[in-house]
């Protein structure tokens, strides 16, 4: 078997796809015969069933939640479907949740009583569960701080807030990944939350099309080496050992 590359968080096709800018990649996928491994996260009921449809696949796992742009506008219902669909698909995980002052600010309670709901359920379940938050970050770790968390701890994925909190998001059990779209934009901060990461807590995502993973995320992997200044083996055993820890240890 050849060399796996790992993906800590894509979607579904067409989901969030994004035009790019490719990134200086000096390794082509001619080095990895397997390509990749994906999370592939859904954002509302409407696309909970194809996530998993997907996840028939090789190598694709599902997580179902519920985006914090769309719980106003969720069916009344969605916590029994949600509880139901984990109930019948035990390798299933949660995501994509979270919180985001973008969307719903006069209703901010809504978004916060179905993030603690579906982390309360992933706990109760010990499963992997991704973490969305923009420009929320204090009640984020406010609620983290005060919440029981899952044992395997939690995936704050793309993560965007200042690299002093890390430490203590660490010690709660929080690995971090960063996206492709982040690592396109050069800004400093990226770099200094990406070395601030332990490496043993450090993920790789996209956050695009898990149709566009292999070369994109190549790409991600090449970058992440280069700001961390280690080989691009040593950060490949790295994140599959990181992958395997948290999302696929029982």
């Amino acid at each position: 078997m050849g060399t796996l590359l790992y993906n800590a968080h894509a979607h579904l096709p067409d989901c969030k796809s994004q035009e790019l800018e490719p990134l200086n990649s000096p390794v082509t996928l001619a080095d990895f015969s397997d390509q990749s491994y994906s999370i592939i996260n859904s954002t509302s009921s409407t696309d909970w069933s194809a996530v998993l449809r997907l996840a028939q696949s090789h190598r694709i796992i599902a997580a179902i939640g519920l985006h914090p742009q769309n719980v106003n506008t969720a069916p009344t219902d969605w916590k029994n479907t949600f509880s139901q669909l984990l109930k019948d698909n035990p390798k299933c995980f949660v995501g994509e949740i979270g919180l985001d002052r973008r969307y719903q600010n006069d209703q901010f309670e809504s978004q916060m009583d179905a993030f603690l709901w579906q982390l309360k359920i992933a706990r109760e379940q010990n499963r992997p569960v991704s973490i969305h938050c923009v420009k929320a970050i204090g009640m984020l770790v406010e609620a983290l701080r005060s919440f029981v968390l899952p044992p395997r701890g939690v995936h704050l994925h793309a993560y965007s807030g200042p690299a002093e909190l890390i430490s203590e998001l660490v010690k709660r059990g929080a690995y971090f990944s960063f996206s492709a779209t982040q690592l396109s934009s050069q800004n400093k901060k990226v770099r200094d939350r990406i070395c601030a990461v332990p490496i043993d807590r450090l993920l790789i995502e996209t956050d695009t099309s898990h149709e566009e993973d292999a070369s994109r995320l190549l790409d991600c992997y090449v970058t992440i080496a280069g700001i961390r200044e280690i080989h691009f083996d040593k950060l490949t055993a790295s994140i599959e050992e990181n992958f395997k820890r948290y999302f696929l240890t029982c």
